[in-house]
């Protein structure tokens, strides 16, 4: 960027990067040197901990999915009447974690 920031817009800026990770002070236990630990702030631990449980829940449905569509004999039968049978709960389970991580992943 070749302009600089206005007063408001650092300070926007230092907020929101301070959402994104804390630092606190932390005591070496060999040395008993104090050291500066930069870690994920708590809403990030939520947002990461959100989106970790809907890519599962999506990676679930598809892998039921794919298992259906390439059934082959009685293990493949299995799959087919599985799916056909849960489909919908399985896309309801990736659903709901797409919607808690959109609501709860902000928080923390």
């Amino acid at each position: 960027m070749k302009q600089e920031l206005s007063q408001e817009d650092q300070e926007k800026l230092a907020k929101f990067r301070g959402l994104l990770s804390v630092t606190k002070s932390v005591k070496d236990i060999v040395t008993d040197e104090v050291k500066q630990v930069t870690s994920p702030s708590p809403m990030m631990q939520a947002y990461t901990e959100k989106s970790q449980d809907y890519i599962q829940a999506v990676m679930n449905y598809h892998n039921k999915r794919v298992a259906a569509q390439s059934a082959v004999g009685p293990d493949g039968k299995a799959a087919v009447l599985d799916f056909a049978n849960n489909a919908q709960l399985y896309r309801m389970q990736a659903e709901q974690a797409l919607r808690a991580w959109e609501a709860d992943g902000l928080q923390g």
